[in-house]
């Protein structure tokens, strides 16, 4: 180890990590199912493998198990999405904190080895956005304004402007 240069060192720690991670994710998932095949009556299925995007970097070949019927999820992976729910949040923290898109995207790449355009950032937050703007409170009073009118095309010479009339 002493002929090792420390970013040779950090490899392998990093490496380390990740098997570490991903040997957790996969116990936990295969106790996961156990749980739920005392409570269901069917049959465990084998394992399928996919990929994930993680605060320590990308996980690749995770085992994840699977029951005959096909309705068992595990609840520590996020369903049908490649990143984990921490690497979304650290992506709407970089947001709420002002950063661009771009730059996230950047950051991403850089740090984890995931790509995401900076359109799939920005639907991403404006799905947040939206589910914050629905859950808020709602005040007791608000005060609303109507306005009605009714807009004309009207022809003066040969100009066409547009005009609206009041009823």
């Amino acid at each position: 180890m002493r002929g090792e240069t420390r970013e040779e060192i950090l490899k392998e720690v990093e490496k380390s990590v990740k098997e570490m991670v991903k040997g957790l994710l996969e116990t936990i998932m295969r106790k996961e199912r156990e749980l739920y095949l005392e409570e269901h009556p069917t049959k465990a299925n084998g394992y399928y493998t996919r990929d994930l995007f993680t605060l320590v970097g990308p996980l690749e070949d995770l085992r994840v198990p699977r029951v005959r019927e096909g309705d068992f999820h595990p609840k520590i992976l996020p369903y049908r999405r490649r990143t984990s729910l921490e690497l979304s949040e650290a992506i709407l923290t970089l947001y709420a904190a002002g950063v661009s898109t771009r730059a996230i995207s950047r950051f991403l790449e850089g740090i984890y080895g995931a790509f995401y355009s900076p359109q799939s950032i920005s639907r991403l937050t404006q799905v947040v956005e939206e589910k914050a703007w629905r859950e808020r409170p709602l005040d007791e009073e608000y005060y609303a304004v109507f306005l009605d009118s009714t807009f004309l095309t009207v022809g003066r010479g040969k100009a066409l402007r547009n005009r609206y009339t009041s009823p």
